[in-house]
């Protein structure tokens, strides 16, 4: 068993006690053991069997009485059905504070316009849709750096937080803008039934080749020629998407620090081919609104998100998982696509950065360890657990799941594991101009198909009007302070 709640109360009475008699203003303590849950499960951090050793110096409380203004990027997390229990769990672990809910600040830019107004939260979860929220935040310094609170807290710091996820989140200047409580994964997810029933091995195709080879032998034709199954499906088309499938070659169409756009490179232009293929093996045959998914059987093949696993547990889909295939002559280690996707952090200028990181270990720890148990519950047996950045919740996590998933789910989630262990972890750099890039391309693409523009043209033509908005961006940065010579390291504002 774990430190129980009454330990939290006890904690608070001492404060209150303190400040009564020395008028102190504040307290060390511990901003994370938590609560006993009410539902079948023995999460936390200490375990009351063993001597309890004293806590080691930590992150000061905030000011008793203060409050703690918490910003959501909004959608899904303002839903008080089923976030309600967010604020009520804090506050019940922490009475002696108040917690004000703010309005969504679904972008960075809603982030920048409540720091220059002087009403910035204290905590904001931010959802990277472009993959560059957290680049923006840390480029035009939207969010503190949380190093120190890191290298002082006793239970949400560089030892109990995973290496290969921190490693992501590592700023190219060594600081941590903001942390994840869970991060997104890619992987091969692929259909055994439908491969056994297409007379393809029993494995996952492991090049390029392969891939395309399996896909075509999955495609099934109905009486006119139109296509009910189709190979691979990825996230709303029938191919890889170029995003997919650059981060398995530990490259992207950005330079190390996201954000000179290398567009004309011999390897982007080889993945353009490569995901045209899949395109072009079933243009003309798809049956319009009939849906193309893995998780409804019509596809044999996809790269999906460790997170999409529990819709194919559920769907009864018998399914393996595998690392991304890479081009034939590549005979590197595989890895695993990584994207920073839901990141809290303390914004710039906090009123109380206390009560912001206070917030930020509860969101790591009892919010994420409520959000995988409440999706379980919801599925008994079938739901397979995010990957959580902190260990100690993962391992809390784990011990809930194994005890009421059923026999192919555990299997599922060890087989997810293995991976985990034997594949490393790879993240490419995101563009604080991600948003930009994404409308240049799309541009180009409509441009590529209307007027027949070539491959090279199309790819330098993405490349040079980026980089035209980028020297912009530049400009403008450098007159906050930030110098960027040129082919080196971009060096932040000193004050």
């Amino acid at each position: 068993m774990y430190i129980k709640k009454c330990l939290k109360y006890l904690f608070a009475l001492t404060i209150l006690l303190a400040l009564a008699l020395t008028a102190c203003s504040s307290s060390n303590g511990d901003p994370d053991t938590t609560q006993e849950d009410n539902q079948n499960n023995d999460g936390g951090y200490i375990n009351n069997d063993d001597p309890v050793e004293p806590e080691p110096p930590g992150i000061p409380f905030p000011e008793v009485g203060s409050t703690i203004r918490v910003a959501f990027v909004g959608g899904w997390w303002e839903d008080p059905s089923l976030f309600d229990f967010v604020f009520d769990n804090f506050r019940e672990m922490y009475p002696q504070f108040e917690i004000y809910r703010m309005l969504p600040m679904p972008t960075s830019r809603d982030l920048l316009a409540s720091i220059q107004a002087g009403e910035q939260p204290d905590f904001w979860l931010g959802t990277d849709t472009q993959w560059a929220q957290y680049a923006t935040s840390a480029y035009e310094r939207l969010m503190m750096p949380l190093n120190d609170f890191l290298e002082r807290d006793p239970f949400v710091n560089f030892e109990t937080l995973d290496s290969e996820i921190m490693d992501m989140f590592r700023f190219f200047n060594g600081n941590y803008y903001g942390l994840p409580y869970a991060t997104a994964h890619q992987v091969l997810v692929w259909n055994r039934d439908m491969f056994a029933r297409s007379g393809l091995p029993d494995r996952p195709p492991e090049t390029w080749s392969e891939m395309l080879e399996f896909s075509q032998q999955l495609i099934r034709l109905n009486t006119d020629g139109m296509a009910t199954q189709v190979g691979f499906s990825g996230a709303g088309t029938e191919g890889p998407f170029l995003y997919q499938i650059l981060p398995s070659l530990r490259t992207g169409e950005l330079d190390d620090y996201g954000l000179w756009a290398n567009m004309t490179t011999p390897i982007i232009e080889e993945a353009h081919r490569f995901a045209n293929e899949f395109h072009n093996m079933i243009d003309g045959i798809q049956i319009p609104g009939f849906i193309y998914s893995f998780s409804m059987g019509t596809a044999g093949m996809a790269i999906a998100n460790l997170s999409q696993l529990s819709s194919f547990s559920e769907a009864g889909i018998d399914f393996g998982l595998a690392p991304i295939p890479r081009p034939d002559d590549d005979d590197r280690p595989p890895v695993i696509p990584s994207i920073i996707w839901q990141f809290g952090g303390i914004p710039y200028g906090a009123h109380n950065p206390e009560g912001g990181w206070l917030f930020l270990t509860h969101v790591m720890t009892e919010v994420t360890f409520s959000m995988a148990r409440n999706d379980m519950l919801r599925s008994p047996g079938t739901a397979l657990p995010a990957h959580a950045a902190h260990v100690p919740t993962r391992d809390r996590i784990e011990n809930f799941f194994l005890a009421q998933a059923n026999e192919r789910t555990a299997e599922i989630w060890h087989e997810r594991n293995h991976i985990f262990a034997t594949t490393p972890l790879f993240s490419r750099r995101a563009s604080p101009l991600a948003y930009e890039l994404s409308n240049i391309s799309n541009s180009w693409n409509s441009r590529r198909l209307e007027e027949g523009i070539s491959l090279s043209d199309f790819l330098r033509g993405i490349e040079d009007e980026y980089n035209s908005v980028l020297q912009t961006w530049m400009r403008g940065m450098e007159g906050q302070g930030w110098e960027f010579p040129h082919g080196g390291t971009p060096v932040p504002p000193q004050n």
